[in-house]
């Protein structure tokens, strides 16, 4: 297992480096940065290469970059240069888009997954160390040249909640990234969808956990319900988490209207991790045998310098 800490809201590059020394000194295998587009935040790739520059003991993963903050050449650009600089400790996550971050820049993606399948394509042919062409319905590429002359193997990572979306990760990419507050009995149903999907052929696979360090479960539990809730009330998303995570899934549309009565402790506690290392571990184990490699471990900010205080052995 390659736990990774996440670094979700951390803007001050300063603090960045503080973390990343202290994560390295936990344990853990490497960094998670997300894009955040809707606050204008730290563009991720200008960040993961400050970042593994100080530390080259450090994995990188982008959590994921979105498929319309650049263009797919530009965006195979900025992946070879990370390969570049970081061999396999880089692994891109490169997501579909979500609706919120579309609605606020006002895009227009009616059919994400089937544009991010063209942009999917177009970075394997910049990798490919040939000159290519290509033509789809959302992009029609001609004459590029390979100035780098070499075969690349980057490893991309698409995130799926839904089961449509599971199966296009484990169709097109080379691992899934499963979501935030995702419990076990979730991920056991996403991994087994991904088996079928690929017909039983090894596929790597990262999944946040959103772990709070305290030993009163009701200060955790004030840190992680609204952000349960707000996941649960996503339409489609909420329902899926919550069928396979063993409650009904019609609590979902009761907390888009307000509802939160059925939003109870144990259901919570399933989607996250509170309490003390020992906590933590059994978590992560358990995920490990279910076939997650790369847990992405992250916290309320101002919990993430306790969160890195110890060592993290999963041995």
């Amino acid at each position: 297992m390659k736990p990774l800490l996440s670094l979700r809201g951390e803007t001050d590059l300063q603090k960045m480096q503080e973390l990343v020394r202290a994560a390295s000194n936990a344990g853990f295998w490497g960094i998670a940065l997300s894009e955040d587009l809707e606050n204008a935040g730290p563009d991720i790739f200008v960040t993961i290469a400050v970042l593994a520059t100080k530390f080259p003991e450090m994995g990188f993963m982008t959590d994921v970059a979105n498929q319309f903050s650049r263009h797919p050449v530009a965006l195979g650009t900025a992946t070879l240069s990370s390969l570049d600089l970081m061999c396999d400790q880089f692994i891109l996550g490169l997501g579909p888009g979500s609706p919120a971050t579309s609605q606020v820049l006002g895009l227009e993606s009616p059919q994400p997954l089937e544009r991010l399948r063209e942009v999917v394509e177009i970075l394997r042919h910049i990798s490919s160390g040939k000159d290519w062409s290509f033509d789809g319905k959302y992009f029609q590429i001609h004459g590029m040249k390979s100035l780098r002359g070499k075969k690349y193997s980057p490893r991309i990572f698409i995130p799926g909640i839904q089961d449509r979306a599971i199966k296009f990760a484990a169709k097109y990419g080379d691992g899934i990234a499963l979501s935030n507050f995702s419990s076990l009995g979730y991920i056991e149903h996403a991994m087994n969808l991904v088996k079928t999907t690929r017909d039983g052929a090894s596929f790597a696979a990262s999944c946040n956990l959103t772990y709070i360090p305290v030993s009163d479960k009701t200060k955790g539990l004030s840190y992680v319900r609204p952000f349960a809730e707000r996941f649960l009330s996503f339409p489609g998303i909420g329902e899926t988490l919550l069928e396979h995570s063993g409650f009904d899934p019609a609590i979902a549309s009761e907390v888009r209207k307000g509802s939160f009565g059925r939003v109870t402790n144990e259901l919570v506690e399933s989607m996250a991790v509170i309490g003390g290392r020992d906590a933590l571990l059994e978590r992560l184990k358990a995920m490990e045998k279910l076939g997650v490699e790369y847990p992405v471990v992250g916290t309320d900010p101002s919990l993430v310098g306790d969160l890195v205080k110890n060592k993290l052995d999963l041995s």
